[in-house]
């Protein structure tokens, strides 16, 4: 036999080819493994809150593992924090763009032509609160039928959203105009271009992550939206007192729902039983 270049087969088979009785021949290329590919956390719009999808998910068989669980709460938690860093930015950036643009106007002139457009502005920051927090309601509602077993799928039934549209109706109602004087009269004092930049900035951030999903706080938006648009008067304009309040408020709403949670499980087990 002739002799190849090749030398003998180990170094033939460095090069990529394999000895044969009838001479040399190439070698299909390796091929490693294919590796599983790892779930995405999807956060489809299906769910009315992405929080009954995951949990609801997680008492099936098909649950997540826990890094997996971890990476997707990572993923719901992020936009609740970075939104209202955005509604401050979006609420700057439109009440710039509305002074550029009627900053020669005469000042009663434009009072009452947003006072007619705050009207447009006021409708879709409610309808964007009943997209957001409302959703959130019924979330938690459907998510307690199911894991309890009441309701067999984690399908949101009618008279649960119709209850959490009437409830969340009468708390505004109620409960409004203390909101509204703080907001609009303490934090900052709003004009009807102010109160429409406001508005339409915060509406803006949530009606985005609604509908992607996310469960944000239309509190915090719409709070950092009027920050955002006092701040383009003057820094001073703003209470920043009354601004640290809120956000200590905001920060100890978590641990204390978890303690009156758990107070609440303690006595369930002491009157009910672990049953």
């Amino acid at each position: 036999a002739m002799p190849t270049p090749w030398g003998d087969g180990l170094s033939a088979r460095r090069f990529g080819f394999s000895r044969e009785p009838d001479g040399l021949r190439a070698r299909p290329p390796r091929q490693s493994p294919a590796k599983p590919q790892a779930k995405r956390c999807t956060l489809g719009r299906r769910a009315l809150s992405p929080s009954v999808w995951l949990l609801a998910s997680a008492r099936r068989a098909e649950s997540p593992s826990p890094q997996r669980a971890y990476f997707c709460s990572l993923s719901i938690e992020t936009p609740t924090v970075i939104a209202p860093i955005v509604g401050f930015a979006v609420g700057i950036a439109l009440m710039v763009l509305l002074l550029w643009v009627f900053g020669r106007a005469h000042p009663g002139l434009i009072s009452r032509r947003f006072r007619i457009a705050q009207l447009i502005s006021a409708s879709f920051m409610a309808f964007s609160h009943g997209s957001n927090d409302a959703q959130k309601t019924m979330g938690v509602i459907t998510l307690a039928l199911f894991a309890g077993g009441a309701i067999p799928t984690a399908d949101v039934p009618l008279w649960v959203k119709l209850s959490s549209a009437v409830v969340i109706g009468l708390g505004t109602y109620s409960g409004g105009k203390r909101i509204i004087r703080t907001l609009g009269m303490r934090l900052v004092k709003l004009t009807p271009m102010h109160g429409f930049a406001a508005e339409t900035a915060a509406s803006a951030v949530l009606m985005t992550t609604a509908h992607f999903g996310f469960p944000v706080s239309t509190t915090h938006v719409i709070s950092t939206s009027i920050m955002g648009v006092g701040a383009t008067q003057r820094l001073s304009a703003v209470k920043w007192g009354l601004t640290r309040d809120i956000f200590l408020a905001w920060i100890l709403t978590l641990p204390a729902a978890g303690l009156i949670g758990g107070l609440c499980a303690i006595a369930s087990k002491l009157v009910f039983g672990d049953g």
